[in-house]
């Protein structure tokens, strides 16, 4: 359980940096799908390197339809609608928009007997949300959600069902085989769907005249935010269920709010630290029904 939890930390500390580091690269000098191919490329080659230095796993001919639907919805699904939803949204609007993430984790975990309906895991997830809502609120001084974006919105509220897809439907695979063997092929079928999109945007781009700071922040994106974040995502998935790593998204915009309030960049209030109180409570009431 403890490493399940370390591990979940780690993840969303990346994912609550990405937001920033993906929003500065998008549109240019790279278009979506473009960092979409090199993220699923980069991943699959780093996960593939771990999984042939280790004995290989014999997947059994049922687990190979399942393999494929984590694909489509943890890769290409839920890369491709993030992205371009972030592209058309901002940071902030993206973030609100995905913590409803966890409410449709429990819904389709439920449906699929995976988790019991418990009033507890109802409460934390609730409780969590509205502290992350709150601290988003209040870190933009009343947020009102622009036309503009709207679309950038749907796609992202879309891209989070696709990811609670995802975790419901890994959940079983990580009962028999390693996270690494899981990710290597979810990441085989998914890199494939990618390339449709991603090969013809990068074709038409100049990647050596690229600076060094975009090859740095798409890195990040390959390295941290798609083969760390993804491994240890599934890493605590064995242990843990799908409601409790979900519901650690609500810690994004805590660790945002924090790191700018340690940064002079936030003022202290009370609403800063009574949201950051509520997701914690929150977290602890998700983890104990998940126990």
């Amino acid at each position: 359980m403890k490493a399940a939890v370390w591990a979940l930390l780690v993840v969303n500390l990346l994912y609550g940096i990405n937001y920033g580091v993906a929003k500065s690269i998008m549109p240019e000098p790279l278009h979506p799908t473009g960092i979409i191919f090199m993220r699923s490329a980069g991943a699959l080659l780093l996960f593939w390197i771990v999984a042939l230095s280790r004995p290989m796993e014999r997947i059994q001919k049922g687990d190979w339809l399942r393999l494929l639907l984590c694909a489509l919805f943890g890769v290409m699904l839920n890369q491709t609608l993030f992205f371009e939803g972030l592209n058309r949204s901002n940071p902030i609007e993206s973030a609100l928009v995905m913590t409803v993430s966890p409410v449709l984790v429990f819904l389709f975990s439920a449906h699929a007997g995976l988790e019991k309906m418990q009033k507890t895991t109802w409460a934390g997830i609730l409780l969590s949300g509205g502290g992350a809502a709150a601290l988003i609120l209040h870190r933009q001084e009343g947020l009102v959600f622009s036309q503009s974006s709207g679309f950038g919105n749907l796609l992202i509220f879309i891209n989070a069902a696709s990811f609670a897809l995802f975790l419901v439907l890994v959940k079983p695979l990580m009962q028999k085989y390693s996270p690494i063997t899981v990710m290597a092929w979810v990441f085989t079928f998914g890199m494939p769907m990618t390339a449709v999109l991603g090969i013809p945007d990068l074709a038409a781009t100049p990647l050596l005249e690229l600076p060094a700071g975009v090859w740095w922040a798409v890195a990040y994106v390959v390295i941290g935010v798609t083969f760390i974040a993804y491994l240890l995502n599934v890493f605590a998935l064995k242990r843990v269920n799908a409601s409790l790593v979900s519901a650690f998204i609500y810690l994004q915009p805590v660790v945002a709010g924090m790191l700018q309030a340690f940064g002079g960049k936030l003022d202290f209030s009370w609403t800063l630290a009574w949201s950051c109180a509520a997701v914690c409570i929150g977290l602890f009431l998700v983890g104990r029904a998940s126990k």
